[in-house]
C-alpha cells in the first residue's frame, strides 16, 4: 500500500519531565510529501502560538521529523516560573532570574538589558530544534518520542539538560 501523509495531521505531545509542562499541548502539522519520502511541512500549536517548519523523511512504518522554530527570541516560546508561557526575553527578565542576570551584567560589565538578549538569543539558537521519531501505528496515525537536546550557554554558566517527551498525530479529516 502507498502511503501518502500530505494533508493535515493534528495530535499532542507531552514533556517526559512533567514539572516541566504539566499535560499535553495540541497540534497541527500540514505536510507536503516529496519525492524519495521526504517531508516538508508547518507545524502550530493549536492556541496559535509557536509557528515552527518541518523536515523530514519517512520509509515503510517510520518517520523522522526535525521541527525548526523561528530564530527570534520575542517570538520563541518557554514555560515561564509561574507556570505560563513567554518569550525566551521575558523568561530571562522574570523575577526568578533577576538576581543572576544582575551578577552576570555586573561581572561582564555591560547592562542587564543585554544580558537578557544575550541568553535569550543564545537559548533560542540551543533549544529551537526538536527532533520527533516515530512509527505509524496505522495507515492515518503516528507516535512516538521527541527531544531536544542539551546545551550550554558557557559564558553565563548556563546548562539546558536534554528535555524529551512523547508525541501523536492522527490525520484530520
Amino acid at each position: 500500500m502507498v502511503r501518502t501523509l500530505t494533508g493535515t495531521w493534528k495530535g499532542e505531545y507531552a514533556y517526559d519531565q512533567s514539572e516541566l509542562a504539566p499535560g499535553s499541548w495540541g497540534f497541527e502539522w500540514t505536510l507536503r510529501q516529496g519525492l524519495l519520502g521526504g517531508l516538508r511541512g508547518k507545524s502550530q500549536e493549536r492556541n496559535g502560538e509557536r509557528l515552527a517548519s518541518l523536515r523530514g523523511r519517512f520509509s515503510r512504518d517510520r518517520i523522522k521529523i526535525r521541527k525548526i522554530y523561528p530564530a527570534d527570541p520575542w517570538q520563541f516560546k518557554v514555560m515561564l516560573p509561574d507556570g505560563s508561557r513567554g518569550s525566551a526575553m521575558e523568561l530571562f527578565g522574570s523575577e526568578g532570574w533577576s538576581e543572576y542576570v544582575r551578577a552576570l551584567a555586573d561581572g561582564h560589565g555591560v547592562p542587564v538589558e543585554q544580558v537578557i538578549e544575550s541568553l535569550a538569543r543564545e537559548m533560542t539558537a540551543a533549544a529551537r530544534t526538536l527532533s520527533y521519531v516515530g512509527t505509524f501505528v496505522s495507515i492515518d496515525r503516528m507516535e512516538g518520542a521527541w527531544n531536544i537536546g542539551q546545551a550550554s550557554i558557557a559564558w553565563a554558566g548556563v546548562h539546558l539538560p536534554e528535555t524529551t517527551g512523547t508525541w501523536w498525530a492522527s490525520r484530520s479529516v
